[in-house]
């Protein structure tokens, strides 16, 4: 549950860092790895009673290997 609460806010800092150096003219994609990275902590508090160990990881583990 700490590791998704963690997830959540590392994911919401790249997204707002990513939304404000996107409206500087940058690239877009840290908005959506930042957001990918938010819904996984969301994933993993959500679910951390319900499936162990297995809810938000596979969604993480598309922007880690991008």
């Amino acid at each position: 549950m700490i590791t998704g609460v963690v997830y959540a806010l590392i994911g919401f800092a790249l997204a707002g860092g990513g939304a404000w150096l996107a409206a500087l003219g940058g690239s877009p994609a840290s908005i959506v790895i930042g957001l990918l990275i938010l819904v996984s902590g969301a994933l993993l508090v959500a679910f951390s009673r319900l499936v162990p160990d297995r809810s938000g990881q596979e969604l993480y583990a598309v922007p880690s290997c991008c």
